[in-house]
């Protein structure tokens, strides 16, 4: 393995527990394993499914009288706000008739979402949410969607699709004498819904299994999941109903990939930032509330060959070289940082340094305002570079047009690393403020200005002190001659500290 990417490459943490009707089913092991058990375990299924991505896409989208012949959770659910063309709000109610005996009626209010990446995946994802216009109701007890969503993936050539299922739900107000044997069972028959769904488009799993998958190979995994499932069962013999589910028999489809990937610990140390300063660097990328540059390796660009197979290579360099990264906190928005006394630029400037820097200034609204700048420069002419010249010195529609950012999220949950690692041209989704000076071109990002990208920049807010992530940029190269593409700049935030961003007054 290339040592550059190795660090990229981790074990999964979720461990099966069980296969059942052609389903190989998950639970987290952080749940598993930590002494004091979630209340509220992540439960996961993979099935395959004899149909495209698109089409499994429009399925499971689908809120017409057509989904009760496979899901057969929920009753018909509505749309009580469609936001824009990715996400939506929906309201959801369980049949009475599925619920245990004895339960009260449970209903589900959530903030949908959805994505498509370049190699055909498409990424659904939900989360509990409050909405005026559909308040708790009478009869129903409203339960909590803590995460969950659908990564459907091609697979055997786009004619089938691979569908990954996960679910954390806190189903509220339980009996003690019931919790325990009654929330497992009502989220894994939820995921059983894969299982509908795969006899809707009519699978046969056993054309799907690769040739050089064994009989000899299947025995060896039997054995080895017996062991595991019987060593499971002695650390939480209480979980009956998630090992009464034999496998021996079962059809599953084992994923070439890792499925899911860790949580990281809440326990992570923070670094308290001086006033006045940027970040810290730490290149070593173990310092907490710090800034290193990534390894370029991490990045698909386009290729000189993109527009004939579409396929991207290994980013190998930058453009650009970071020198600094800015983490600030204010009760207004902060426009133009570049021109700040004391700012980097200006101590360049007045050093009569003849870098010139491209500075990109992330705006993320909220009751206090947050500014995540990063500062990059190069110290020879941009016209050495025609491209780069061409978005310096173009109009604001240029620059919209081909202003890429590529995320990627090195550790951190599951959820946050399917949702935040798509290119995106930002010009077309946010609004940009172009501001030039005499050594720079600043790029103000107005998060606020997308509904979608509101909603992420939030949720990433909640847990930035578990996560590592990455972000590269790009100029987008639309023709033969501007190809391949180059990385402009890229770093790398490692476990930032919300409450250590410092105060632009300050």
């Amino acid at each position: 393995m290339n040592p550059k990417t190795a660090e990229n490459y981790e074990p999964s943490y979720w461990t099966i527990f069980g296969c059942h009707n052609g389903l190989r089913f998950f639970k987290h092991a952080k749940d598993q394993e930590s002494k004091r058990k979630s209340r509220h375990p992540a439960l996961a299924a993979i099935g395959v499914i004899e149909d495209t991505p698109n089409v499994v896409f429009q399925t499971l989208m689908s809120l017409g009288s057509s989904r009760t012949q496979w899901d057969f959770c929920f009753k018909q659910g509505s749309v009580i706000e469609t936001i824009d063309a990715h996400t939506d709000i929906i309201h959801k109610q369980l049949y009475d008739s599925w619920l245990p005996w004895g339960m009260k009626r449970r209903d589900l209010l959530l903030h949908r979402y959805w994505m498509k990446d370049d190699n055909g995946t498409y990424i659904i994802l939900y989360h509990s949410v409050l909405h005026d216009k559909c308040p708790p109701q009478k009869g129903f007890i409203r339960a909590s969607l803590i995460s969950g969503g659908y990564v459907i993936s091609p697979g055997n050539r786009y004619k089938q699709s691979v569908v990954r299922h996960m679910l954390a739900i806190d189903w509220k107000h339980w009996r003690s004498y019931l919790q325990k044997s009654f929330a497992g069972r009502l989220t894994i028959k939820m995921l059983e819904r894969l299982a509908a769904l795969r006899e809707l488009f009519k699978t046969n799993l056993a054309d799907y299994l690769l040739p050089e998958f064994t009989s000899h190979d299947l025995k060896k995994y039997s054995f080895l999941h017996k062991k595991e499932k019987d060593q499971y069962k002695r650390q939480t013999p209480s979980d009956d109903y998630l090992m009464k589910m034999e496998d021996e028999s079962d059809e599953f489809f084992d994923c070439s990939e890792p499925l899911f990937d860790d949580e990281l610990n809440d326990n992570q140390a923070v670094v308290v930032v001086e006033k006045k300063v940027t970040l810290p660097e730490d290149q070593t990328g173990n310092l907490p509330n710090s800034w290193s540059s990534p390894e370029p390796s991490i990045f698909q660009i386009r290729g000189e060959t993109f527009f004939e197979d579409r396929k991207k290579i290994t980013a190998e360099n930058t453009l650009l070289h970071t020198v600094a990264v800015d983490w600030i906190k204010s009760d207004k928005r902060e426009d133009h940082l570049a021109s700040r006394p004391g700012n980097i630029v200006q101590k360049y400037a007045a050093e009569g340094r003849s870098e010139f820097f491209i500075v990109v200034n992330f705006q993320v609204p909220g009751t206090t305002m947050y500014n995540l700048a990063s500062y990059h420069t190069i110290r020879t002419s941009i016209k050495d570079i025609p491209l780069l010249e061409r978005f310096v010195n173009g109009d604001d529609s240029f620059r919209n047009s081909r202003i890429k950012v590529i995320p990627h999220v090195t550790k951190g949950p599951w959820v946050l690393k399917q949702t935040i690692r798509k290119p995106t041209l930002i010009g077309n989704m946010l609004k940009i403020n172009y501001i030039f000076g005499k050594n720079y071109l600043e790029m103000d990002v107005d998060v606020g200005s997308s509904t979608s990208a509101k909603v992420l920049a939030g949720k990433a807010f909640s847990c930035f002190s578990s996560l590592i992530v990455d972000m590269a940029f790009v100029i987008q190269g639309n023709t033969q001659e501007e190809l391949p593409e180059h990385l402009i700049g890229a770093f790398r935030l490692s476990h930032l500290d919300v409450s250590k961003a410092v105060w632009a007054n300050s």
